[in-house]
């Protein structure tokens, strides 16, 4: 996004990042993408002999918090699209 900001192209990246990068980068338009979005699933992974271990069950549901957390947080930061494609970033869209 570094060089988006300098004017070089486009990019793609996790929404989780969002926040930073606007952060670092006031002037860039963040867009959501039209549905069905990218997605990635996590998982925890543990020994066989470690299995019904109350402690990884514990961990499980406290990483799951985190991250439900972390996305609720990061999608404030992008903007969702209109119904078909990327929504028009804001200059584009006063422009028209």
């Amino acid at each position: 996004s570094r060089l988006v900001a300098q004017g070089a192209g486009l990019t793609l990246l996790p929404e989780t990042a969002a926040a930073a990068e606007r952060a670092a980068s006031p002037d860039l338009c963040f867009l959501r993408l039209a549905a069905p979005q990218p997605a990635r699933r996590i998982v925890l992974v543990h020994r066989t002999a470690a299995q019904g271990q109350r402690w990884i069950d514990s961990l499980a549901e406290a990483v799951t918090e985190a991250g439900q957390a972390l996305v609720s947080e990061a999608a404030a930061a992008v903007r969702s699209p209109p119904a078909r494609g990327l929504a028009k970033p804001e200059s584009l869209a006063e422009a028209a």
